[in-house]
């Protein structure tokens, strides 16, 4: 392959905050409008308010309680890119009304981000003793319809509903 770097590629993370009491939905859509332009990540997670405050209770990851989404950009690269991209990736973020990025520098920060993720959903059954999941797919661009449903169902049913969505495809 011409032009491959050469050496291991490194994971990086890249935290970014919705704007307090955003939906987040939007805020994931509008981050993606410079995905392709800008940068490539690994992956893109979405983790909606109720999840948020499920996983910081179990969990005390620092994130902000007033969040209104949160956003996991995952990067991969060598060490000497990571820094620009992450650097490009919070430009990103900030322009679309987040007011928290954080740029997790050490293996340990990125690590704990990733299990706030991959744990979220044990999280949640700390707030009920019964609940459900469900496996959707939703194009990205609809992520914000998608998430005005399930607040609308919250409120006609009255049960409560936290989202967690894989973001990045």
């Amino acid at each position: 392959v011409i032009g491959a770097p050469e050496g291991p590629t490194i994971p990086g993370y890249v935290l970014g905050v919705a704007a307090r009491g955003g939906e987040g939905a939007e805020y994931a859509t509008g981050c993606h409008g410079s995905r392709h332009v800008l940068y490539h990540p690994a992956a893109m997670e979405l983790m909606d308010r109720r999840v948020i405050r499920a996983v910081e209770d179990a969990y005390h990851l620092g994130i902000s309680p007033d969040a209104g989404a949160v956003l996991i950009v995952e990067l991969d690269g060598q060490p000497e890119g990571l820094a620009r991209e992450g650097a490009r990736v919070a430009e990103i973020l900030r322009a679309n009304r987040a007011f928290g990025v954080d740029i997790a520098e050490t293996p340990e920060r990125r690590e704990a981000l990733w299990q706030g993720r991959k744990k979220s959903t044990g999280a949640l059954g700390r707030l009920a003793p019964a609940y459900a999941t469900h496996d959707i797919v939703v194009p990205r661009t609809r992520l914000p319809e998608m998430a005005a449903r399930i607040r609308d169902m919250e409120r006609r049913y009255g049960i409560r509903i936290g989202f967690v969505a894989h973001a990045g495809d």
